[in-house]
């Protein structure tokens, strides 16, 4: 079974692409209100803004974000999720979880936990910046809690 046809097909099961998911779900990290400026999205993104410009538009029409202006700055504009994105990407989260899920099945539990330090290992080896784990920049931890059902998230 290849990876990337899979987690397509499951993504497509749940009724989001890869781009739309990628805008929600950086706007869900950002936390409540969930808005973030269009550079900000680009920026987490690592997309250019022409390509967040093209998401939004296609989420706005889906009634999934709303572009909003700043009450303190009208040249200033947001990104918000609405409920029906949110839903969204709670739901779409959930069944890419249970996808991986079903795709780390076949290990035990200490396979499991082997793997996730290789990944660990691997991520820090490709890292722009020695020692820490790619994300770290963006202010996520260095370390990651345990998944629950799934040691290597």
């Amino acid at each position: 079974m290849s990876l990337r046809p899979a987690v397509l097909e499951t993504l497509a099961r749940l009724g989001v692409d890869a781009a739309t998911l990628d805008l929600l779900s950086t706007l869900r990290r950002a936390g409540p209100p969930y808005r973030l400026t269009a550079s900000a999205v680009a920026a987490q993104s690592l997309v250019s803004a022409g390509a967040i410009s093209q998401r939004v538009a296609r989420a706005e029409r889906e009634g999934l974000v709303r572009r909003e202006r700043s009450d303190a700055d009208g040249r200033l504009s947001y990104v918000r999720l609405t409920p029906v994105g949110h839903a969204l990407i709670e739901r779409s989260v959930d069944g890419l979880l249970r996808h991986e899920e079903a795709l780390l099945s076949p290990l035990t539990g200490e396979q499991r936990g082997q793997l996730s330090e290789q990944l660990k290992v691997l991520l820090a080896s490709l890292s722009p910046y020695p020692g820490h784990l790619h994300n770290e920049r963006r202010g996520h931890p260095q370390s990651y809690p345990p998944c629950p059902a799934v040691a290597a998230c």
